[in-house]
């Protein structure tokens, strides 16, 4: 099992493969640890770490993040993008990821409403749409996972 990872708001890209894992929030501040688990990865946050959720949800306990399944990880003003695999899987969950790009979403019918250049032209595009951030999902373009923009919005 393994852990490809994106930061969502520089396009850096990284794998893990050892487990238990540290993994610091920004710098050296606590974050989270990665386990292996029988049906995944467990995400452990580090009780003394601040502002750690998982999909947009403040993370009090641990979580999973199941073979296949992109979820997203913020940590302080960290943003990221994670899927766990098994070794031999060779698919490439984010094959059409294109950094900075993002994609905003209507949060019922998961319809695409625009693609912007970059998440500082998010607050741009809701005015532009009528829309408010509470009634929009977000992702980096090409990542099948979304995530609730003011969850994020303070990022950007």
């Amino acid at each position: 099992m393994l852990v490809e990872w994106i930061h969502c708001l520089s396009g850096k890209r990284g794998k893990i493969t050892v487990f238990p894992a540290a993994v610091s929030a920004d710098g050296n501040t606590p974050g989270i640890t990665l386990r292996l688990a029988e049906n995944g990865i467990k995400i452990c946050p580090d009780f003394r770490a601040k502002d750690i959720s998982f999909n947009g949800k403040k993370m009090l306990s641990s979580a999973l993040l199941e073979p296949g399944v992109p979820a997203f990880l913020r940590m302080g003003k960290s943003l990221l993008v994670a899927c766990a695999k098994n070794a031999a899987d060779e698919t490439d969950w984010a094959a059409h990821y294109r950094f900075p790009l993002w994609t905003l979403f209507e949060p019922e019918t998961l319809d695409g409403i625009t693609c912007v250049r970059s998440p500082a032209e998010i607050p741009d595009a809701l005015v532009r749409y009528n829309l408010a951030a509470e009634n929009c999902l977000v992702a980096p373009y090409g990542i099948t996972a979304t995530i609730p923009l003011t969850a994020i919005a303070d990022l950007f």
